[in-house]
């Protein structure tokens, strides 16, 4: 059933591969989320977390919660976005409420230990990393909040952490008044731990990434790399062709924003980001202008 869906969605086989990963990945995150978040009450934003604040306050199903809240935001999405996230967003919106409802009670068969509520918070921020590091690997987003997020980006020109980071936030307050002050503290410690783990599964060890880039629009993209965040780029002529090759030396930590940027001015150029274990000389990394 799930694959005659898929083929009606004329996918190709690349992207079959990534649905079934993403649909894996999916189950796991729901088996987390109802055998370590869901037991403790963890806010830590997102979806799952209003869930959890609406099954406290109105004992609402979770599942149906969940579900009710990313099928408004698919049909956002169908508006707004690319076919990609559309699909990503489609399988999300149907597969992930229905794992978190077939696991709801998983703790009366899997029982763990839950008086320790910053050590479940620890855990889950390195298992969930883990889980939206492969998601992210595979250039999908986990659906959710995130979908707001994409839009808010794609109109408004902020970045995605930016608007991820206020919605989450306003989530983890509210789970403070419901659950204590001491949320804030569990929900920084499982998203400083959730985001450094899904970075080296993304990034990876080095400290630096090389960008090659063939595109067409070699002159915006260095334009808006020297102008806006002073880096400095290396530009290659291609034999018998228009387009030209950008190479781009730049530090983890702006790994995302380079990366972006290429995508907002040519979505079709073609790119492979390396590792760069040493760097040598003089070179302008991401300083942003006052």
């Amino acid at each position: 059933m799930l694959m005659k869906f898929l083929v009606v969605l004329n996918m190709s086989k690349t992207r079959i591969k990534k649905a079934f990963s993403l649909i894996f990945l999916l189950f796991w995150g729901a088996l987390v989320y109802n055998l370590l978040s869901r037991p403790v009450d963890l806010i830590t934003g997102g979806t799952g977390s209003i869930a959890i604040i609406l099954e406290f306050l109105f004992n609402f199903d979770p599942s149906i919660t969940i579900f009710v809240i990313y099928s408004i935001l698919f049909l956002l999405c169908l508006l707004t976005l690319s076919k990609d996230d559309i699909i990503a967003a489609a399988i999300v919106t149907i597969v992930y409420p229905i794992f978190v409802e077939l696991t709801l009670n998983i703790s009366n068969i899997i029982y763990i230990e839950v008086d320790n509520t910053l050590l479940i918070a620890l855990i889950s921020g390195v298992l969930n990393g883990v889980i939206n590091g492969f998601i992210y690997k595979l250039d999908l987003n986990p659906g959710g909040l995130g979908i707001i997020s994409k839009v808010v980006s794609k109109y408004y020109n902020i970045s995605v952490t930016k608007v991820s980071l206020f919605l989450n936030t306003l989530i983890i307050m509210f789970g403070a008044v419901l659950f204590g002050i001491n949320m804030i503290l569990y929900a920084v410690v499982y998203l400083y731990i959730s985001k450094v783990v899904s970075d080296r599964i993304i990034i990876g060890i080095s400290r630096n990434k090389v960008f090659h880039v063939l595109s067409i629009k070699y002159k915006e993209i260095k334009k808006v790399l020297s102008d806006e965040f002073l880096i400095d780029c290396t530009i290659y002529d291609v034999k018998n062709s228009d387009k030209k090759f950008l190479m781009v030396v730049v530090s983890n930590k702006d790994y995302y924003l380079v990366k972006e940027v290429i995508k907002k001015i040519d979505c079709e150029a073609f790119s492979f980001i390396s590792d760069g274990y040493e760097v040598k000389g003089e070179n302008r990394l991401i300083r942003v202008k006052n």
